[in-house]
């Protein structure tokens, strides 16, 4: 994997193990419309966004705001917000690549507040330049518009300077979008058939010249 300038980040599954937390957080949505959901289900549709997740249950379009409103109101409590831990080797991969002099961002399917909340409540260092949630947006993943509006506020003049790090198909695709290159982190092998770029640790990032990008 070879050097970059710029190293964008997904949150959850990517920095932050969120599976406890989001297996409550959607839950709560879809029990608030009748439709229950199990921790397992919940760990395959954290990589998916609410819309698809909502359209693949069979959410009726009347029930949507009390879905939604059933979600934000869960993602913040202190229960929901306690369990999410960032993963063994994200803090000195992000100080390694700070101290590097590298400029970095998140883009996530989550709100950019909530992502701050967790910082807030974990101490996290202060490592990024930007961060964009889907709520700062009109267009969520896979569509390009989140990743054109970090790499906007960044600076980035070439887009060759800069990657994106997430755990699903929808991330590959969302950078594929906006004609920047792209990782899959996938620690638990859940996509065995991908044959692109796949690492299993934010760790690998710091072996630049290893390998091809």
């Amino acid at each position: 994997m070879r050097d970059y300038k710029y190293y964008i980040f997904d949150f959850d599954g990517t920095l932050f193990d969120t599976v406890e937390s989001l297996a409550i957080v959607y839950r709560r949505g879809f029990e608030a419309v009748g439709i229950p959901m199990s921790e397992g289900e919940a760990a395959i549709h954290m990589h998916h966004s609410l819309k698809e997740t909502a359209e693949k249950k069979g959410l009726k379009p009347e029930d949507a705001p009390v879905f939604v409103k059933a979600i934000m109101d869960a993602i913040d409590t202190p229960e929901c917000i306690a369990p999410i831990k960032a993963f063994p080797e994200t803090i000195e991969v992000l100080e390694t690549l700070k101290n590097k002099g590298k400029v970095m961002a998140v883009v996530s399917g989550n709100s950019s507040d909530h992502i701050r909340n967790v910082f807030a409540h974990h101490d996290f260092p202060s490592y990024f330049d930007c961060i964009v949630g889907v709520t700062d947006v009109k267009n969520g993943k896979p569509h390009p518009e989140p990743l054109l509006v970090a790499m906007e506020r960044l600076g980035v003049k070439d887009k060759k300077d800069a990657i994106y790090i997430g755990d699903s198909l929808q991330d590959i695709e969302c950078a594929d979008a906006a004609g920047i290159d792209s990782v899959l982190i996938d620690r638990t092998n859940s996509y065995p058939s991908f044959s692109r770029e796949k690492i299993t640790t934010l760790a690998v990032l710091l072996k630049s010249g290893d390998r091809k990008s």
